[in-house]
């Protein structure tokens, strides 16, 4: 019994000795709630003044926070809590601000707790509401694609950056070390890239910073890529306003719709571009230029197999003569004699002969003053060419007798070709130019003409006034042309050479001279003439779909549904080029006359309706031959 008691007072003593032990190493806090928290005051403390901490602010590891306790208690300690997590222990009440280690947290919303203590008994407590964010924003890599596809704007892109607690300061975002732009709070975050200055592979860097001062740093690696399929420059006047109207068709290589723009008269860079994201340099197309004359007539030049290699970025087209005002008039003609020829032709004029009357139209204003204020009026004999006269004379306009008197025959040259391997009449025209201006815009004067030239042993004669430093010939025997600088040569063999074309299901089929650069053909219906130009080895050529409501819908019927004769097709060989890429590079990029880089061209011709080869446009010009 003794020993029972003995080993009680022992384990007593033990128990005792280690409730001791404990109440030494913890602090055992009483809650009360005897006191209204209202007395503990929570303020930060910015540039200088205090204010209550409010619910719910975004707390920062540098914010100043100080305690106020608006009652004179006893307290012999203040306790920090955030959540149930004790962070700052004070002796008493801080006298000085202090800050809260909030980057010990995870982002999100949390309770920021004061106790006030008095020994071991919580007087009072106080608790907010407060948010800490600790990362800075994050960009959405998903919203931005790997290649970016642009062409008639800059690239564009709309990078998602978001920041759930603090919101979003500053965006920046650099290529290299170069700022390409830069975002402030809650912009749309819309990111135009200077495609003249960023295309191809480019990384992008952004540096975003929270409301909380928190910074990331995001890259991504993008491919800026154009849809453009060529660029097409209009100078000033190249249109005469509301007169005529010029539209552009891009197509693919089996004359399906891209893309079309229209013409708005004034100097401009028109682009075309595809939806096709496979379309590479050497894809095909095909580009359709409209000119439409008062809603009455359609002169249409389709230009097939192109490609960008080909093309190039852009076609240049140059300023061209159009006349702003015509007069028209009728000059007697007292001393006309019958077998003789008076006729007057140029760019922009055309007087002939009818019952002893000169008779037709002088344009007396150009844009640009591109025009002449002179015509060219010749008179021969078309029995013998050596008795030829000519003028040249201001404003004929204004005139409305012609005499003999004024005619001259000074600086007439009289010369001749032979014609071998065919007995066909040859047809010659000559042009002469004023100045370098006119000769490269085709702005000539007509100083011969003669549908059948006289000779005899397939010798030919023709005479002209050699008054001008530039001229161009255009001749034809058979089913032959040739057309180039200067005047004809002394000598011409015509070849034993022919095209043949069709057109049905909406394609041409066209089998052309081996060799030959270019190709030609036509197709019309009353008012409507559509040229087709394509490589001289094309065997089939589509023709473009034209879009509803880009010109009048029966126009517009009438080429889709095929309502369209073939008129005439043309191989075409140039001395200074030797493929139809050579051609379009020299002619249609940079708008220039042929003659101006290859100074001969010539032609094999098959005409449906006529032994001879219907006159053609030099486009974008208005001289045709």
């Amino acid at each position: 019994m003794k020993a029972l008691h003995k080993f009680l007072v022992i384990l007593l003593s033990i128990i005792g000795f280690n409730s001791c032990s404990n109440e030494e190493n913890s602090i055992k806090t009483v809650e009360s709630q005897n006191i209204d928290p209202s007395i503990i005051s929570i303020q930060l403390i910015e540039n200088g003044s205090s204010n209550d901490l409010q619910q719910n602010r975004i707390l920062l590891s540098t914010d100043n926070i100080s305690i106020t306790i608006l009652e004179n208690l006893d307290i012999s300690r203040t306790d920090v809590f955030i959540d149930d997590n004790l962070v700052e222990s004070f002796d008493e009440v801080p006298t000085d601000s202090f800050n809260i280690p909030v980057q010990d947290f995870e982002d999100g919303n949390h309770e920021l707790t004061i106790k006030i203590l008095s020994n071991t008994s919580v007087l009072a407590s106080k608790s907010i509401d407060i948010k800490i964010d600790n990362t800075g924003p994050i960009l959405d890599l998903n919203s931005i694609a790997s290649t970016i596809y642009y062409c008639r704007e800059n690239a564009v892109i709309y990078p998602s950056v978001s920041d759930e607690i603090a919101g979003i300061s500053s965006v920046k975002v650099y290529i290299g070390p170069t700022l390409i732009s830069e975002f402030n709070g809650n912009d749309n975050f819309v990111l135009e890239l200077d495609t003249q200055l960023y295309e191809g592979a480019q990384e992008l860097s952004f540096e975003m910073t929270d409301i909380a001062n928190n910074t990331s740093n995001q890259s991504v690696s993008i491919d800026v890529v154009s849809l453009l399929v060529v660029n097409i420059d209009f100078p000033d006047n190249f249109t005469r306003p509301n007169i005529d109207t010029f539209h552009v068709i891009l197509s693919d290589e089996n004359g399906n719709y891209l893309d079309s723009e229209t013409h708005s008269d004034f100097s401009e860079v028109i682009k075309l571009c595809t939806e096709d994201l496979n379309f590479t340099d050497n894809t095909k197309y095909k580009l359709t230029f409209i000119e439409e004359f008062e809603n009455a007539i359609y002169n249409i030049y389709v230009y097939s197999d192109l490609t960008k290699s080909i093309v190039g970025n852009s076609i240049t087209f140059q300023p061209r003569p159009n006349a702003l005002s015509v007069d028209t008039n009728v000059m007697d003609l007292p001393f006309y004699q019958n077998g003789y020829m008076i006729k007057s032709a140029g760019r922009g004029y055309n007087y002939v002969y009818i019952n002893d009357e000169l008779s037709g139209h002088f344009s007396t204003s150009y844009n640009d003053n591109l025009g002449s204020n002179k015509a060219f009026i010749q008179y021969y004999n078309t029995n013998d060419n050596s008795d030829y006269q000519w003028m040249f004379v201001d404003n004929p306009n204004l005139i409305s007798v012609l005499n003999i008197s004024d005619f001259t025959t000074s600086n007439v040259v009289n010369s001749s070709v032979q014609i071998n391997n065919s007995n066909d009449t040859p047809f010659l025209s000559i042009y002469g130019f004023e100045d370098t201006v006119s000769y490269n815009d085709i702005n000539g004067h007509q100083v011969f003409w003669d549908a059948s030239l006289s000779g005899s042993n397939n010798l030919y004669n023709y005479s002209y006034a050699d008054i001008f430093n530039d001229n161009i010939y255009s001749l034809r025997v058979g089913n032959y042309c040739k057309e180039g600088v200067g005047l004809p040569p002394s000598s011409i063999s015509v070849p034993n050479l022919n095209v043949s074309f069709n057109y049905t299901g909406n394609t041409i089929n066209f089998n052309g001279v081996s060799g030959y650069e270019v190709g030609r053909a036509r197709l019309a219906n009353q008012n409507v003439k559509i040229e087709f130009i394509f490589d001289g080895n094309s065997n089939q050529i589509t023709v473009p779909t034209i879009p509803d409501g880009l010109i009048t819908s029966d126009i517009t019927e009438l080429i889709n549904n095929g309502n369209l004769d073939a008129v005439q097709a043309v191989s075409e060989d140039y001395s200074d080029f030797y493929s139809y890429s050579d051609y379009i590079s020299n002619v249609l990029v940079t708008s220039n006359p042929f003659y101006i880089t290859s100074s001969v061209r010539e032609r094999i011709f098959i005409n449906n309706n006529s032994n001879s080869i219907f006159p053609i446009f030099e486009f974008p010009y208005f001289e045709r031959f």
